[in-house]
């Protein structure tokens, strides 16, 4: 399954960011690129229910930006946890993480170092060249923020 091939993954993401914009800095872009070379470890936990697409679209918020709901299950399977805790990288400052992992419990290093690659593979550089290439704007600068979020 190409979730659980990081390799795969890697060889995949890493030519789309050929397509991202200069206007990113090199700085960024240069270790995004590194980050997407330096695979984490393979996952040795079992398998979870997983929602398997979570990104800004399937995430709903109510009028004081609180989350109530999540959408868009056509994903659902079994897989690897990191796979849906990549929204921490993606979608929280680095500074609200801790009080994340906090709440959510355990989590081995190798999961979160799995999870930030997804953030910067799916959410960061995917879905920004995706963005991109349909002109879709406020979905661009979400994948903009999730790919500084993801390196930070």
């Amino acid at each position: 399954e190409l979730r659980r091939d990081l390799a795969l993954v890697s060889r995949r993401t890493l030519p789309r960011l050929d397509n991202l914009p200069a206007s990113l800095g090199a700085p960024v872009l240069s270790e995004a690129r590194a980050r997407l070379l330096a695979l984490p470890a393979a996952a040795t936990e079992p398998d979870v229910f997983i929602h398997a697409d979570l990104y800004a679209r399937h995430l709903v918020l109510d009028d004081a930006m609180t989350l109530c709901g999540v959408i868009d299950w056509g994903d659902v399977c079994l897989g690897d946890r990191a796979v849906d805790l990549d929204v921490v990288y993606a979608f929280l400052p680095a500074g609200a993480r801790a009080a994340f992992w906090d709440e959510y419990g355990e989590v081995s290093a190798a999961t979160r170092e799995r999870a930030r690659f997804f953030a910067l593979a799916r959410h960061a550089v995917t879905l920004l060249d995706y963005a991109l290439d349909v002109g879709d704007q406020p979905l661009a600068e979400e994948a903009a923020f999730a790919l500084r979020n993801a390196l930070e």
